[in-house]
């Protein structure tokens, strides 16, 4: 989709690799909205775009979430 974690180095912190920045604040479904595939696909049938966007949505919290106790561990 187009967006990636940030993740930051520092070998002196008890825990050297941190997630940089937080959880976006902006909407995702949004921000795949202003790609053309995603854009389409919301044209040409409406309902399976919404559920497909619902769960990719749902997806990057539960990754973001997994990436956030890992680099905290």
């Amino acid at each position: 989709s187009g967006y990636w974690n940030l993740f930051r180095y520092n070998p002196n912190n008890e825990h050297p690799l941190t997630l940089d920045p937080p959880f976006p604040a902006t909407d995702i479904q949004a921000f795949l909205q202003k790609q053309s595939r995603y854009f389409t696909l919301i044209k040409k049938n409406p309902t399976h775009a919404e559920q497909l966007l619902d769960a990719q949505k749902e997806h990057a919290k539960q990754h973001y979430q997994t990436l956030k106790q890992e680099t905290e561990n």
